[in-house]
């Protein structure tokens, strides 16, 4: 564990650094930048492949075929996974055919986008910040659920066309492309929709914004009907009928469930509250944030019936890494006295969520590399 935490470090003493170089000069801030990338990467390609369960479930099989294949259209055609996942592995076969090139190339493209995306929100929230609370979310999930974080870094990206620039066609182009990593990152995209097409529309907010809750709420308790009809349409979407069986969550335990649960309800107090003083300066984010919050706390109380619903959290809750740090830093409501101790709980119930996750599941830990001796 203590691997972990030496990274995620450095890589976010190199994102203040990138900051502070930003305006100064443009080759130093790429040359850190390249670091910023570069430093987890190398952890994620020397990591034995007992490290993350999905190695072993598809990862090891996606990367042999491709390195068998003689083109990509004849890998393609003996693969049944996602086009741009599958590409990603045959790019690194190309040029090794060691699984940690793999290993490498992924983790790349998935902190790349992510780091597109905080770099777009640098004025929503200082880019250290964004990036110590992805890094504690999903760094170490990408070493195991490896599709689904990389469509999840690609959506959030996506997201910021949303949320800084209000731009939905370039956004619904962009969670099609996320699409072709994880065919869940349709959910996410859906739900960003809707929450901005409600936001776009002031004359009907309310009534939208009940729809959604009572959507939400429907789709907890009609989960496993929901799930038998997607199936129903064939394909790829067969495979979304494990997601709603009993056992599937037997190793996702309860309290890693009740932590995020009980986070996103202080959420919820924290958005009814800042709705009830009328705070009109971030009022579209205190908007989104409540929006996203419903959603999340869905997908964390699916978490009871199984892990793989309670993934879908991943898309729901990324965009708190932006919209938390502007509501904290920069409203106008507390004193800057206050605004410290904010984000110093924000910065302590992100630890505490990264310390019940990788003990918890036990994927990712302990962290093993006969190439570093560890």
């Amino acid at each position: 564990m203590l691997v972990y935490f030496l990274v995620i470090s450095i890589v976010v003493i190199l994102t203040y650094v990138a900051q502070k170089v930003l305006n100064k000069s443009k080759i130093l801030f790429a040359f850190v930048s390249l670091l910023i990338l570069t430093v987890p990467s190398l952890l994620a390609a020397f990591r034995n492949d007992t490290v993350g369960v999905d190695v072993n479930v598809y990862e090891k099989s996606y990367f042999t075929d491709a390195t068998q294949s003689s083109s990509f259209f004849e890998y393609y055609e003996t693969e049944d996974s996602d086009l741009f996942f599958l590409a990603i592995n045959y790019v690194a076969s190309c040029f090794s055919d060691s699984l940690g090139a793999a290993f490498f190339l992924i983790e790349f493209v998935f902190l790349f986008f992510a780091y597109l995306a905080i770099y777009r929100m640098r004025d929503y929230s200082p880019m250290w910040i964004s990036m110590l609370l992805f890094m504690l979310c999903y760094f170490n999930l990408s070493f195991n659920v490896m599709r689904q974080m990389v469509a999840t870094s690609f959506l959030l990206f996506a997201f910021t066309y949303l949320l800084r620039d209000n731009n939905i066609k370039k956004f619904f182009i962009l969670s099609i492309v996320s699409f072709f990593f994880h065919k869940t990152a349709f959910i996410g995209g859906f739900f960003f929709i809707y929450i901005f097409w409600a936001l776009s529309t002031p004359k009907s907010q309310k009534t939208k914004t009940v729809i959604y809750v009572l959507g939400c709420i429907g789709i907890y308790v009609l989960f496993q009907i929901l799930l038998l009809l997607l199936a129903g349409l064939g394909g790829r979407f067969e495979h979304y009928i494990a997601y709603g069986g009993m056992d599937s969550g037997a190793n996702w335990q309860p309290t890693v469930v009740t932590v995020f649960v009980l986070g996103d309800l202080m959420l919820l107090c924290l958005t009814v509250y800042l709705y009830l003083i009328k705070e009109k300066e971030n009022k579209k984010e205190v908007y989104v944030l409540f929006m996203l919050v419903v959603a999340d706390l869905m997908s964390q109380l699916l978490g009871k019936y199984t892990m793989y619903a309670n993934r879908m959290s991943c898309y729901f809750g990324s965009p708190y890494i932006f919209i938390l740090p502007k509501l904290f830093l920069k409203t106008n409501i507390v004193n800057r006295r206050t605004k410290y101790v904010f984000v110093s709980i924000l910065l302590l119930a992100f630890v505490v969520i990264w310390l019940r996750m990788i003990n918890q599941t036990g994927n990712t830990i302990p962290y093993k590399s006969d190439l570093l001796g560890i």
